[in-house]
């Protein structure tokens, strides 16, 4: 069965932006995660590659990056989600989070980079990306999200997640321009904008089964 709210119908007739929404729209009736649903979809699934694909991401992935962007650790451009998010309590935060979890992992893309470019992204990397960023990035389909450490619950899947948004993240990595304490930084220094497309592209064309 579809899931369909009244007052999230309300929210798809208005072409205004996040920011103006936040502003000017009595949310109070709306579930928190159908706030989140106006750039994301409801079921998480965006349809524009600025907004990432929630559905069937890891809970407690979600939740960080949710308080990250609550207490300025993260930021995003224009500043749009900070303003969506300032006001979420707790258990607000957990619902959102479990809802998108709760999603059918989306689809992975079609548009798949060729076999030299993969090897070209292997001398590059000193491996095979799956192995690489893989390490951390754990989606396999044989590999779910209970049988993971718990740090790796803090690491989002990238498979099936939009190409364009994905590079957008690196180069943000790359650059300083997204803080990273961890190896992202070492292992994209060398690479062009042309192999962290190709990266990227990679893993949106990698196929998730829900975690």
């Amino acid at each position: 069965m579809i899931y369909y709210s009244k007052a999230f119908g309300v929210i798809l007739s208005l072409s205004i932006s996040a920011t103006a929404f936040a502003d000017m729209i009595d949310d109070s009736s709306l579930e928190p995660w159908e706030t989140c649903a106006l750039c994301h979809g409801l079921y998480g699934d965006s349809v524009r590659s600025k907004f990432p694909k929630l559905a069937g991401q890891k809970v407690g992935y979600l939740s960080t990056q949710i308080k990250y962007f609550q207490t300025g650790n993260r930021t995003n451009d224009g500043g749009q989600m900070q303003s969506m998010v300032e006001s979420l309590s707790n258990d607000d935060i957990k619902q959102i989070a479990n809802w998108f979890s709760a999603q059918p992992a989306p689809k992975a893309s079609r548009e798949k980079p060729s076999q030299a470019d993969i090897d070209d992204l292997t001398a590059v990397l000193g491996d095979a990306p799956k192995q690489t960023c893989g390490t951390c990035h754990r989606a396999a389909s044989d590999d779910p999200q209970t049988t993971l450490p718990a740090a790796t619950l803090q690491v989002p899947f990238l498979h099936a997640q939009h190409a364009d948004y994905l590079a957008k993240q690196m180069t943000d990595f790359k650059t300083g321009d997204r803080s990273s304490a961890s190896l992202h930084q070492p292992l994209l220094k060398d690479m062009s904008p042309a192999k962290i497309e190709i990266l990227a592209q990679y893993y949106a064309s990698q196929a998730r089964a829900n975690n």
